[in-house]
């Protein structure tokens, strides 16, 4: 998606050496979503209605898009 939204190759590198004592310990929990919070409703989490990732990728890449005022 990455790739696509930007126009441009994306390479993924694997291969991230575990960090010794109690970084690796935490870097562990974040791989596998220990750390992150369980809710089935990502609007209250956030404070607004979830973006597709499409658009939060366009969006990190080309700044926000230009809304109406209400």
């Amino acid at each position: 998606m990455l790739g696509r939204v930007s126009g441009k190759p994306v390479v993924r590198r694997d291969g991230h050496d575990r960090a010794p004592g109690a970084q690796g310990r935490l870097e562990d929990q974040v791989r596998a979503g220990a750390l992150e919070p369980q809710t089935d409703d990502p609007r209250a989490v956030l404070g607004h209605p979830p973006t597709t990732p499409d658009r939060a990728v366009t969006e990190i890449l080309t700044g926000p898009a230009e809304t109406a005022p209400e």
